[in-house]
């Protein structure tokens, strides 16, 4: 019979926060079973002791687990597979953004020389970059950001979305959990990416808006998306149920949003919403509150891709 396993997808929380949640039906079923720490097992042999903490009926790895992070250039996007093998024991595997199982020499290598996201220069504006008529503009350099409300004590942790147990074969159940995203996977060079980025930074809306720089976790099937939680807060708090989002054109979209914790979400209908309009890695979403009452979302797409599609910014 196979052995239980579970699956992680890395957000930027999972990294803010230096501890990964296990999923509740996973702790469920073995929370007896599971000691104070776990010994995860990687493929080039390493055995890595990590400390679980529990609370009520919630469990994390904790203590060891950022060093573990670090040891393999673990960054947003990374798929890992959680194999049980008793006794509070795991095989850990580990993917990249492409789906390929990662070197684990090579990136021991790397993350014992870099820092965590030295490879993206751009990643810190994939978060929290909101504007609103009574806040300064976060993209500009030469004006001070403001504090991410709610960040250091946010406890909301979108694991149970991203995670799942079962007895699915492990080749099997990654092919279907991206892919979507391969199929939409961009070699994008930095000056592309820059290029939109930039693009994006000159379009201030009257409105308040937010940015988003569009990752690999944002495209697959099943995926959701977080707003920056300083445009959440203001504008979103409250919000269950759905929203539209509206092109430049006009034509809508209905899409699932849930605010909780700080943070708003987009799940259902917004993988339709990318699909249909063709949205890629690197692309740039400006998201541009029309109203409030019915909440519509005015989006405007800056793209690293000139021949990606159609739905630019309009004149």
């Amino acid at each position: 019979m196979p052995r239980p396993f579970f699956h992680k997808l890395i957000l930027s929380t999972t990294l803010q926060d230096k501890k990964l949640r296990i999923p509740d039906n996973f702790i469920k079923k073995f929370r007896d079973e599971l000691s104070v720490a776990a010994a995860l097992t990687v493929p080039d042999g390493h055995v890595w002791r990590v400390g679980i903490k529990k609370v009520d009926n919630k469990a994390w790895f904790k203590e060891g687990w950022q060093e573990f992070v670090e040891r393999y250039y673990i960054r947003v996007g990374y798929f890992l597979i959680f194999r049980y093998e008793g006794n509070s024991a795991f095989s850990v595997s580990i993917f990249d953004l492409y789906n390929s199982e990662i070197n684990y020499q090579t990136n021991a290598l790397v993350g014992t020389q870099y820092n965590l996201g030295r490879q993206y220069p751009f990643e810190e504006l994939e978060d929290d970059e909101c504007v609103s008529p009574a806040m300064p503009n976060l993209f500009g350099a030469e004006l001070p950001k403001l504090k991410k409300p709610g960040r250091k004590k946010q406890k909301f942790q979108p694991s149970e979305e991203d995670s799942s147990l079962g007895h699915e074969d492990d080749m099997e159940m990654r092919n279907r959990f991206y892919e979507s995203a391969s199929a939409r996977k961009r070699i994008v060079t930095a000056e592309e990416r820059e290029r939109a980025i930039n693009a994006a930074k000159a379009f201030e809306p009257t409105n308040p808006f937010c940015r988003v720089v569009l990752r690999p976790s944002y495209l697959y099937r099943g995926c959701i998306m977080y707003l920056p939680s300083c445009f959440a807060e203001q504008h979103l708090s409250g919000v269950s149920g759905f929203i539209k989002l509206q092109l430049p054109d006009g034509r809508q979209w209905p899409v699932r949003c849930l605010y909780r914790g700080g943070r708003a979400k987009f799940s259902q209908g917004w993988y339709e919403f990318t699909l249909e309009n063709n949205l890629g890695e690197g692309d740039v979403c400006v998201f541009e509150l029309l109203r409030s009452r019915e909440f519509v979302l005015k989006v405007t797409v800056f793209r690293v891709m000139e021949s990606a599609g159609l739905m630019d910014r309009s004149q």
